[in-house]
């Protein structure tokens, strides 16, 4: 199996020797959570190289609610991780539960595990996430939408 680093343009080269090496056509698995030139870029460099036969936009890969939460040194504010968001121009309501266990999964090290939530807590926030994640509560990343099936 070969990761997906960055999928800058050396990673669609490596899958494209793969390809030949194994004699068969491959599939990106796996990309997304990204600026959205990023992952356009990278559709773009999947699609150039016949030996790709398909590529994979993972949705929802990280819980991007995580109060001044960056990804790699990126702010959350400017990564695109999903085509839909629920924020809370969208109605969102954060509730103690969700804080809690968004606060948990945020954290590292020793104090991860003194404010492990409760199995009560888990399954309410799973409701509020299941809750939020309703396809009439987001918005959609329009910047995304183009960056996957735009020019």
């Amino acid at each position: 199996m070969i990761r997906d680093e960055g999928a800058g343009p050396a990673f669609a080269t490596l899958m494209g020797n793969e390809a030949d090496r194994m004699n068969t056509p491959m599939v990106n698995s796996e990309f997304g959570c990204n600026y959205a030139g990023d992952v356009k870029n990278t559709r773009k460099r999947y699609e150039a190289n016949s030996k790709i036969r398909g590529w994979i936009f993972w949705e929802w890969k990280t819980a991007s609610l995580v109060p001044g939460g960056d990804w790699f040194g990126v702010p959350w504010t400017d990564v695109r991780c999903s085509v839909r968001h629920f924020s809370r121009a969208d109605g969102f309501g954060s509730t103690d539960n969700w804080d809690k266990v968004m606060n948990y999964l945020g954290q590292t090290g020793f104090w991860w595990s003194l404010n492990t939530p409760s199995e009560y807590e888990t399954a309410q926030w799973m409701e509020d996430l299941v809750y939020n994640s309703q396809f009439s509560r987001t918005s959609e990343y329009s910047d995304v939408v183009d960056a996957l099936f735009g020019p």
